[in-house]
């Protein structure tokens, strides 16, 4: 390996790595709806960002071709991804058959194009920059780059910018409005960088592509939102049109007993309730009411992610006698 591409692959290994340990923390969350989506995401990031590195590492043209050729995989899937995966965490449930349909078609026909560049459709006539440290590709893009592929991806990235800025706007719960705040942020640093690299204004080396070391931080973001907020446990629209405007006091606690929600009537009846009780456990965060924490312990030890329903002027409230509005902890499916 040529010495001088070492400080460009140094950041990817590390990028690569971490993007490995998002995907193993995703795997832990197979069972959302969400999460295999989120797991495609991920694994487009790693496929691109491998393919990159290992392209800056190869000495001939004809080698970083095949490795340009790979992580166009994961650059192609990416947008995809990412797309669907806001659509169903802002509350739209699965693509439309046309749309998904549509997505289907510009991934499988972008990789084909790519492969089978008919008439140098995605490259006329790659060369190689031997001037470089380290050497790197001069791609000579055709025309479905220019007028097809490009304005596809970036349609779908301001699409998912647009969704999550949409319901950030409509929804009236500030700790959701963090939530698409983080992945807005997640989704606009690869584009910022990105757009950079092709305007030719990155601070980078102008052969290096610091996309791909961005991209990590993207995935931490998003592992944060996914684990400081719980991203899977509720989608944020059913949850407000539901919980939100309950008159009864709504606290939501995980397999753990740590706080991942509550309602506005939670906040009044607890002052201490706010944005920091996120990822607490409910007994720190209740300690002041030893009671009710007695009451809820007596029946959720053990049981999975649930709703802790509380009305004023019933205490406790059980479901299944609710007309009596006896004193006991009650647990629900959120």
């Amino acid at each position: 390996m040529n010495q001088a591409a070492l400080p460009y692959i140094a950041p990817l290994v590390v990028s690569a790595a971490f993007l490995v340990g998002l995907l193993a923390i995703a795997w832990r969350n197979r069972v959302d709806a969400i999460a295999p989506w989120f797991a495609a995401t991920l694994v487009a990031f790693l496929v691109w960002t491998v393919g990159y590195m290992l392209e800056i590492a190869s000495p001939t043209l004809g080698a970083k071709l095949w490795w340009a050729n790979l992580q166009f995989i994961g650059i192609a899937v990416l947008p995809v991804a990412w797309f669907v995966v806001v659509w169903r965490y802002t509350g739209r449930g699965t693509s439309p058959r046309a749309v998904a349909a549509a997505l289907c078609v510009f991934v499988g026909g972008s990789i084909l194009m790519v492969y089978a560049n008919p008439g140098g459709a995605f490259r006329a006539t790659p060369s190689l920059d031997a001037t470089a440290s380290p050497a790197s590709v001069v791609p000579d893009y055709g025309w479905y780059w220019t007028y097809v592929f490009m304005p596809v991806l970036y349609l779908l990235l301001l699409s998912t910018i647009a969704l999550l800025a949409q319901s950030a706007w409509r929804d009236r719960q500030a700790l959701y409005r963090r939530r698409y705040l983080l992945l807005i942020v997640a989704a606009v640093l690869p584009i910022a960088a990105g757009t950079l690299y092709i305007l030719g204004l990155s601070p980078a080396a102008s052969h290096f592509n610091p996309t791909t070391a961005v991209i990590s931080v993207s995935g931490a973001i998003m592992a944060c939102t996914l684990f400081r907020y719980r991203l899977f446990d509720i989608a944020p629209l059913a949850r407000g049109a539901v919980v939100e405007y309950l008159a009864d006091v709504v606290i939501v606690p995980d397999t753990s007993d740590r706080i991942v929600d509550f309602n506005a009537a939670a906040r009044q009846l607890f002052p201490g309730l706010d944005r920091r009780s996120l990822g607490r456990p409910v007994a720190e965060v209740l300690a002041f009411h030893p009671g009710l924490l007695e009451s809820i312990g007596q029946v959720t030890t053990g049981e999975s992610a649930r709703a802790m329903r509380w009305s004023p002027s019933c205490r406790f409230r059980s479901r299944a006698k609710d007309r009596r509005c006896r004193r006991r902890a009650t647990s629900r499916s959120p």
